[in-house]
């Protein structure tokens, strides 16, 4: 999968096997292309394709607002040491 535009489709086939979901609730799914690491919202489509949406880096982070606490443990946990 080529990505070069923010909004593009792709086939169903290609989608199941470079992306993966990191959130999945029905009307706002977000996944990451495994080997580039970006974040896209998914729009699903009839014709056996999938619209991708680029999604920037922040407003990837803002989707997991709730979880920032989960994410300074495993931060913390990884050895990191915050400057003091």
């Amino acid at each position: 999968m080529v990505i070069s535009q923010d909004l593009f489709d792709v086939e169903n086939e290609v989608f199941a096997k470079d992306c993966e979901f990191i959130e999945k609730c029905g009307l706002d799914d977000m996944v990451k292309h495994k080997q580039s690491d970006e974040v896209f919202k998914v729009f699903y489509k009839k014709d056996d394709k999938i619209r991708l949406l680029r999604v920037s880096n922040m407003q990837a982070l803002n989707r997991f607002d709730k979880l920032k606490g989960a994410m300074t443990k495993i931060i913390l946990d990884s050895g990191f040491k915050p400057d003091k």
